[in-house]
């Protein structure tokens, strides 16, 4: 596992031109803007890689159980959590 920080190039980018900002707020997703990280801690990451379980969608550590939640998504992220979880539309059998 490699992990890949694009801290430099993004900061070249500078802040999203005035005539886009309108749609990245339209989208909700402008938190993300501010969202960078220069340093990581390979031995955190790895061990939670390997901890973790897609089967379930969970983290199997010494304590216990975890699992990541949209409440978590919110609360580190600052992104809102609106709308529908998901859009469907019934199918018949042969489609």
């Amino acid at each position: 596992m490699k992990i890949v920080s694009h801290i430099k190039k993004v900061k070249k980018l500078g802040r999203p031109h005035p005539s886009i900002l309108p749609f990245v707020a339209a989208s909700e997703l402008s938190p993300l803007c501010d969202i960078l990280y220069e340093y990581t801690d390979l031995g955190l990451v790895l061990g939670f890689v390997e901890r973790w379980h897609p089967e379930t969608n969970t983290f199997h550590l010494p304590i216990g159980e975890m699992t990541i939640t949209l409440d978590d998504v919110w609360s580190f992220l600052h992104l809102p959590i609106t709308g529908h979880f998901c859009s469907t539309e019934n199918l018949e059998y042969e489609d």
